[in-house]
């Protein structure tokens, strides 16, 4: 198997080679070829000239796994204790005071992507990883004092022993991540938010790095209430740590055991209006979606509906026709609305009406079978009903 190939006009060095080993090329002069394999079609192209070339005999191409991509590296001789600072990988190791250490050179890489596959408990770190070559003597060496890693914007917010850190071998494609070494024991905002790995992870070898965030939400619900006024449903909430929000789902239930999606807004946004309520126990919950993807849900509140009943539908259950009568204090349009159990208007009409008693029949042929809900609008009066089609 072969993932990419570089011909050169030069002899490497030592140096080159440690600190490229994951890294794809850019254009330079001594590198008269380069290939990645990343075609989908029998022609291998040249990223540096036209010198193409082609697939031969029984080879086949499959997705790579490797360990390589964008990124940056650094290289750093460690014979001591103390703090080991790869400030632009965004990493820092720290020996403890006495022991053995690597005795020779470290490289550490911060990969621009995600790795091939990444842990598979909770929500992993997208977008970066780091991979630590260890070329001293001494494979393994006394565990760390700690391990920071930062630059990690919004995915590390909430608490800190909710990010898990996880590590295979420095070479690993396709394999698993395993179990978690350990929670972090300290986050902070420096650096755009660093999390810190204690001595209790037991770090004595170095490999790929990758941490995901186990447990609660950052953010946490502070208030959740839904209240029926004005002829419809006030759906509110507060919140702390907004900051980590992608947005809300608020869903809604007729039994309080089915849910449905009734709206989704932006963070910044604390409550919405459910106008298409209808008379009976409406149940309501909240859904929080943080920028990582990870999400939780409220308690379920329910809500008692009464609804004017100024006009009268029937027959209801109805297969097909059905008559509305209300009263009119003037001549005006009205407008009818038919509302599926998710809150969209599948139809729409619009009706004169006359001062006193008025009726007329809508046709629900064509509708599938359910519970519906009859909107009449009537100037600034609503009116709605629940409809029962078989």
């Amino acid at each position: 198997m072969i993932d990419e190939v570089c011909f050169y006009n030069r002899i490497l060095t030592q140096a080159e080679v440690r600190e490229q080993m994951h890294l794809v090329k850019s254009t330079e002069t001594a590198l008269k070829g380069y290939f990645q394999f990343n075609e989908t079609n029998n022609v291998i192209w040249n990223k540096v000239d036209a010198n193409f070339a082609n697939f031969s005999g029984t080879a086949t191409r499959a997705t790579s796994t490797a360990p390589v991509g964008t990124g940056t590296s650094q290289r750093m001789t460690v014979t001591t204790s103390g703090v080991k600072d790869f400030a632009t990988q965004h990493l820092s190791l720290e020996f403890p005071s006495s022991g053995t250490y690597p005795n020779g050179e470290l490289v550490v890489t911060e990969l621009a992507n995600s790795p091939d596959q990444t842990p598979s408990v909770g929500t992993a770190l997208t977008g970066k990883y780091w991979i630590i070559n260890n070329y001293g003597t001494n494979s393994s060496f006394s565990a760390l004092t700690n391990l920071q890693l930062s630059n990690l914007g919004s995915y590390a917010t909430g608490t800190a022993a909710n990010f898990k850190l996880y590590k295979r071998s420095s070479t690993a494609d396709g394999a698993t991540w395993g179990s978690s070494l350990c929670g972090a024991t300290a986050l902070t905002t420096a650096n755009n938010n660093t999390l810190t790995f204690g001595s209790s992870c037991n770090i004595t070898s170095f490999s790929q790095i990758e941490i995901s965030r186990e447990g609660a939400l950052a953010v946490e619900l502070l208030d959740f209430r839904a209240v029926w006024k004005a002829q419809q449903v006030e759906i509110a909430w507060k919140v702390s740590n907004e900051r980590d929000v992608a947005h809300y789902e608020v869903e809604r239930s007729f039994d309080g055991q089915s849910f449905n999606a009734l709206a989704t807004v932006n963070a910044g946004q604390f409550s919405v209006l459910d106008a298409a309520a209808f008379t009976g126990v409406q149940y309501y919950r909240l859904k929080i979606v943080e920028r990582d993807g990870h999400s939780t849900y409220s308690s379920v509140q329910s809500v008692a509906v009464q609804l004017k009943s100024d006009f009268h539908i029937y027959p209801n259950p109805t297969s097909d026709l059905l008559n509305v009568e209300f009263q009119s204090a003037s001549t005006q349009t009205i407008e009818i609305e038919l509302v599926n159990a998710l809150g969209q208007t599948i139809q729409r009409y619009a009706q004169a009406s006359d001062i006193g008693e008025n009726r007329f029949t809508l046709s629900m042929g064509g509708q599938i079978s359910g519970l519906y809900t009859l909107r009449l609008v009537q100037g600034r009066q609503v009116y709605m009903q629940r409809v029962c089609l078989r």
